[in-house]
């Protein structure tokens, strides 16, 4: 007879058990994509070595298993004990043993010790990158995508019996190229992301010149016109809907911004919105209009942590949610969707110009770093040859008689 655990008033055999807590990691990790990939996989292993009711394993025993050299497992049994087996217990060791532990040694590999990479190793790898990126303040979709680019890069050079060097990355970035026949920004994406691996896990420096990027011709953002933008947010079904895209055009915030807006970074007597912090922190206007739809709308909620929160947790919206939103209300009011809800940025960034704003305040108000990134909006706002005067006219000659 197998033995027989109870979770909940229902009698589970230790594999149903099993399952049932994969099956909540699983569920949990979809609600946390900044979790390094690979958490599942450690928390597999966890319970297959610790048979039973994990909240019944002992604090100790846990510590032990972590102490075994398994250190890459105490962020995934954080993460366990935190958002599915909810173990106070438990995750106060935990937290014990991170604050006890000395600044972590990320550089896991040097120069003069390339070897190809192991399963066992990309795993590390990939953990110690996504701890970086953390780090460096990277937003969540970012990481995603640098993430899953490394770590297709480190199991390419697995199966290719490939070392970790500059050469390897050219390889791969050639196979992605001839055999994916992937578009040049795709291919500079992964650079990007393999630059940040090297440079900041592996110190190895990847150069422009051993790594070059590919020559992409920018594509000229989507925009809306004034009466696409009004029918857009007009045809927004919910309140919330509404001021989500009203954030979107009329202070021309990213998707990501607009999920991570809490209540106290909005200013209403000053009518502004504090975007970021730090050094990377920037106010934006707000608007009569959002003002009065914000006041509402916070006047129904119960003390938020963010402002559009999960309707089940209190978490953030997702972006698909708000992708969703977008799409919804675009098809409502007959109007072309493609581009996504950033072409509402870009056509914020548009009509600024075109009221005669300069392009140094609008780069300050979306946040670019670089002056090159808000000039490509620029081409939609120069005038037709026969609309421009020539300085000659100012010089009021008189018609020659002869």
């Amino acid at each position: 007879m197998p033995q027989q655990i109870t979770i909940s008033e229902s009698p589970l055999t230790l594999d149903a058990l099993w399952q049932h807590w994969i099956r909540k990691t699983a569920h949990a990790l979809a609600l946390s994509p900044s979790m390094p990939c690979g958490t599942t996989a450690l928390v597999e292993r966890f319970l297959t070595a610790n048979p039973g009711d994990p909240r019944a394993i002992p604090p100790s025993q846990v510590v032990s298993f972590i102490d075994k050299g398994l250190e890459n497992f105490r962020d995934a049994l954080t993460f366990f004990y935190d958002q599915v087996a909810h173990s106070p217990d438990h995750l106060e060791v935990l937290k014990q043993m991170q604050s006890k532990q000395a600044a972590p040694n990320l550089l896991l590999f040097s120069p003069t010790q390339a070897a190809i990479p192991t399963l066992k190793e990309i795993g590390t790898y990939l953990n110690a990158h996504t701890k970086m990126l953390h780090l460096h303040e990277y937003c969540s979709r970012t990481q995603i995508n640098y993430v899953q680019a490394v770590e297709q890069f480190l199991i390419f050079c697995h199966n290719q019996k490939l070392i970790l060097n500059a050469p390897s990355v050219n390889t791969y970035l050639k196979f992605l190229k001839n055999q994916h026949e992937w578009a040049a920004r795709t291919i500079n994406l992964n650079v990007s992301a393999l630059r940040f691996f090297f440079e900041q896990v592996l110190s190895i420096e990847l150069s422009n010149e051993t790594v070059p990027c590919e020559k992409a011709r920018r594509p000229l953002p989507r925009i809306h016109t004034l009466y696409e933008v009004r029918k857009i947010i007009e045809s927004a079904r919910m309140k919330k809907h509404r001021i989500i895209l009203m954030l979107a055009y009329g202070c021309g915030l990213r998707v990501d911004e607009i999920r991570k807006l809490t209540p106290h970074s909005i200013d209403l007597g000053r009518k502004n919105i504090q975007i970021g912090e730090g050094d990377k922190a920037r106010l934006v206007m707000l608007d009569k209009s959002i003002c009065i739809e914000i006041e509402r709308f916070m006047s129904t909620l119960r003390k938020p942590r963010y402002l559009f929160e999960n309707e089940r947790i209190s978490k953030p919206i997702t972006a698909r949610a708000i992708a969703s939103m977008y799409d919804s209300a675009c098809l409502k009011a007959n109007i072309s969707s493609q581009g996504g809800i950033h072409t509402l940025r870009h056509s914020f960034a548009v009509h600024l110009i075109q009221q005669g704003i300069d392009l140094r305040h609008v780069q300050e108000l979306l946040g670019h770093k670089n002056s090159r990134t808000t000039e490509m909006y620029s081409c939609y706002c120069t005038k037709e040859p026969q609309t421009i005067k020539s300085p000659i006219a100012q010089l009021k000659l008189v018609t020659s008689q002869t």
